[in-house]
């Protein structure tokens, strides 16, 4: 799997130590920066697929780093995940029309995080990442699931829980969890709808459906390798 690469720019040293042990655990390369001078060299000198923005960050600041990008760094397409303790209306639009993608206020959990990193690399195109297993291959830069030479067709829903399976390859995810990746952490969503979207996504992939491993009564797994039928 292709691993795109997250800059995270804060002076937050054990944040940006739980961010780069989170960020890695998902398969993600991970760079840090403490000021904007350090991120400026690794703008200019690194491919990077998306930045993680403090607003209050040393030299510079978030807001005027992120002006920067957007008009002086060469790299104006590269998505800006603002992130700040700041979380008024007010902050929130000044933060937007510095240039930033998206705005998370801090403390954020673990599952926002990664679903709006996914969410915007998706929408920005800097998601490349082509997953294969057997004859089942996703492409999450253009969204397409593809069974031998045939193209499959999921609902947007669909999709979601296929991808929170596949990138977590092996680990367990409850349904809690696995509606929380979907639908949000502020979701009121029966857990139930969980099973029955698997249902629907076993039938669909047919005989790969056997990759989709069920844990009774907890939640699911995704085993790559999986030769058993389905259940």
């Amino acid at each position: 799997m292709y691993k795109n690469t997250v800059l995270a720019v804060d002076d937050d040293s054990p944040l940006c130590g739980l961010l780069r042990k989170s960020l890695e655990r998902e398969g993600y390369q991970v760079l840090v920066a403490n000021t904007t001078e350090e991120a400026q060299t690794t703008v200019k000198e690194t491919p990077v697929d998306i930045l993680l923005l403090d607003v209050r960050v040393p030299d510079a600041g978030g807001l005027k780093f992120c002006r920067w990008v957007r008009t002086e760094s060469g790299k104006g397409d590269l998505p800006v995940l603002m992130m700040s303790v700041l979380g008024s209306e007010n902050d929130k639009v000044t933060g937007l029309e510095a240039g930033a993608d998206d705005y998370l206020c801090k403390p954020f959990s673990h599952a926002v995080l990664m679903a709006r990193i996914r969410a915007l690399l998706r929408r920005t195109g800097h998601m490349e990442t082509i997953v294969k297993a057997g004859d089942l291959t996703i492409n999450f830069g253009s969204c397409q699931v593809t069974l031998g030479e045939r193209n499959i067709h999921l609902s947007p829903k669909e999709y979601d829980i296929l991808c929170a399976l596949i990138r977590h390859p092996g680990k367990l995810l409850t349904r809690r969890a696995l509606c929380e990746m979907v639908w949000g952490p502020d979701s009121s969503k029966s857990y139930d709808r969980v099973d029955k979207y698997i249902l629907i996504l076993r039938i669909k992939l047919e005989y790969c459906s056997s990759y989709i491993q069920t844990a009774w009564g907890l939640g699911y797994r995704f085993i790559p390798n999986n030769s058993t039928k389905p259940r």
